[in-house]
């Protein structure tokens, strides 16, 4: 059974029925194109056999839907959730918990690291769930009725699903690795925004830049993040980031000279002209008195003879993930192993994911011995595969 739901009262009364049900499904479809924050417009709801779909801007008091989703007793279940959960954080500034996210379960199970929705109901249940709204604007009003049935096909399987995922997850003993996975969706650090001071560090073609233009440029990145959460519209929309670079090449000292910049238009100038020659000498005494300092990788450095150490690794790595049925990258990345080695030489390796939890178990262990010498490959001509042996020396 759907209800649409655009009033209070039929929503709250949904909300009571349910609260504290043991087993909750949610989804949510916003739009992000013409503003800086996400506008939330639908949220989809399952419990039992009971969905709901609540238009979010008719809805002058949201609260009892936040206290469904975030009730402590019920278990939440979502696929792809991270931005579902960056938007309930924005709107009602809480976030649901505990948290199961099919998605994840999926990767956790075989079924490769970014497993879409449809194809897993598919793959799961033999189901076809149609797509033709993929990419349908939610914003626009009344919705039709093909957009209500996606929005309705979005949640239908979605219990179902997990009840599959959960008895897959239980025989192969990784529930725990679920939790493990899951939990972080439920810490606000994980939807923490990026400062706007860092956003030059986003920017393409920076690394080209002297001292001071970069300088200008982070004062530019700077003020045009500011500008685009105040006035809730895109970066771009304020200024366009080929812009940004230019700029912070010319660094322009009055209107003139930046309306000489290419692709410049009479609009931006007369809204953000003076602003943007504010930014610009800004930028220009912070190079003296507050440089920037570039990164000088986003990779971590290692020892120049451990390349073939990573090349050692991550050939065990996808050995041990195979065998465990598990995507290499859900259990690391090759910058985790980076990490790994610069740990291992350094002799700091505390915290280090791949040392910790289930991926300890799956890989870590096997990983770090090999670092220790106690493991080596070979080639095994009878079964033609690659085989690891354990030092017995």
């Amino acid at each position: 059974m759907t209800q649409f739901i655009q009033e209070d009262e039929p929503l709250r009364a949904y909300c009571e029925k349910h609260m504290g049900s043991p087993l909750i499904g949610f989804d949510t479809e916003f739009v992000r194109e013409k503003t800086y924050y996400p506008k939330l417009e639908i949220v989809q709801i399952i419990v039992d056999d009971e969905i709901v779909i609540v238009d979010c801007p008719a809805i002058r008091d949201p609260s009892p839907m936040w206290d469904l989703l975030c009730h402590p007793d019920s278990q939440k279940v979502l696929h792809s959730g991270l931005q579902d959960m960056e938007i309930l954080l924005q709107e009602s500034d809480r976030l649901p918990s505990p948290i199961f996210d099919t998605q994840i379960a999926a990767s956790l199970l075989g079924y490769g690291s970014q497993c879409g929705y449809s194809r897993l109901v598919y793959q799961i249940l033999g189901k076809k769930v149609p797509k033709g709204e993929t990419f349908s604007d939610w914003s626009q009003r009344p919705h039709h009725d093909d957009q209500l049935e996606y929005a309705a096909k979005d949640v239908e399987h979605l219990l179902d699903i997990y009840q599959s995922l959960v008895k897959k997850l239980e025989k192969r003993n990784r529930l725990s690795w679920i939790d493990e996975e899951c939990c972080h969706l439920s810490e606000a650090a994980t939807h923490f925004r990026e400062p706007p001071e860092l956003c030059y560090l986003r920017v393409k073609g920076r690394n080209a830049l002297d001292p001071t233009s970069l300088s200008v440029l982070r004062s530019l990145a700077e003020w045009r993040e500011n500008t685009a959460q105040k006035k809730n519209l895109p970066p771009g929309r304020i200024l366009r980031e080929h812009l940004l670079l230019s700029i912070a090449k010319g660094r322009p000292k009055s209107l003139d000279q930046l309306k000489r910049q290419r692709g410049m238009h009479p609009g931006d100038i007369s809204r953000f002209g003076e602003d943007i020659l504010r930014a610009v000498a800004k930028g220009v005494e912070s190079a003296k008195s507050d440089p920037v300092e570039l990164p000088t990788s986003a990779r971590t450095k290692i020892p120049e003879d451990a390349e073939a150490i990573l090349k050692l690794l991550s050939a065990v790595l996808r050995i041990e993930a195979e065998k465990a049925d598990v995507a290499p990258t859900v259990v690391a990345t090759s910058e985790d192993l980076r990490q790994l080695v610069a740990g291992f030489s350094s002799g700091s390796l505390n915290g280090h994911p791949l040392l910790e939890g289930w991926r300890k178990e799956l890989a870590g262990d096997r990983l770090y011995a090999v670092l220790q010498g106690k493991v080596s490959l070979r080639f095994d001509p009878e079964t033609l595969s690659i085989v690891l042996d354990e030092s017995h020396g």
